[in-house]
């Protein structure tokens, strides 16, 4: 999960370094991670496509990890899924203003962009361990056989 994060977020780097290189001082903490960067960085609503692909690889995981658990893999594969429909549906109103020229709101959507994130993280951390939990156990009982 931990290289599917990396991997996700590295088209953000190319922005990243051209705001540092284009700085007209010296970057400073403000201009480097100010609202007016984060805006410019997350801004359009690309991070929700980084959380519906984390989420949804998530899911994958954990529904082909088996039937044991259920309750617990029902209520984790529930909040990646919401995830993932948040994500879809926010990038798609947000990146339909954009090319509709309509002005949104675009510091409520990097933060709710940069939230709903973090909480793919965690909630796609909680699946994948599952998933692995799941996997383990399996086997272990294989093993004793």
């Amino acid at each position: 999960m931990l290289f599917g994060v990396i991997i996700g977020l590295l088209p953000f780097a190319f922005p990243f370094i051209n705001i540092i290189a284009s700085a007209n001082a010296t970057p400073t903490w403000e201009t480097l991670f100010g609202i007016g960067t984060s805006n410019r960085l997350f801004g359009r609503a690309d991070l929700f496509l980084v959380s519906a692909t984390l989420a949804a690889t998530a899911a994958g995981d954990l529904v082909a990890s088996g039937k044991e658990k259920e309750l617990r893999k029902v209520f984790a594969g529930f909040w990646c899924f919401a995830i993932f429909i948040v994500s879809v549906i926010w990038y798609g109103i947000i990146s339909n203003k954009i090319e509709a020229k309509v002005v949104y709101n675009i510091n409520g959507t990097t933060k709710v962009s940069l939230g709903v994130f973090i909480g793919t993280v965690i909630t796609s951390a909680g699946c994948i361990l599952l998933a692995e939990e799941v996997k383990e156990e399996k086997e272990r009982g294989e093993e004793d056989e």
